[in-house]
């Protein structure tokens, strides 16, 4: 039985983009754009909140 969890909201910090956050917490930048479909993440700004989706947990 596999459990699924939402992810975590991170909040933008200066400098970050999506490669990076996707290193940070190793998640693919595909994955993180799936998971934010009405967030502008081309114009992420300092302080705005985007999903990081998390690994199916079995």
């Amino acid at each position: 039985m596999e459990k699924e969890s939402a992810g975590i909201l991170h909040r933008v910090q200066k400098g970050e983009n999506l490669y990076r956050l996707g290193e940070k917490y190793q998640v693919t930048v595909t994955a993180i754009l799936d998971a934010n479909p009405y967030t502008d993440v081309y114009q992420l700004q300092e302080g705005d909140e985007i999903l990081i989706p998390k690994i199916p947990v079995s």
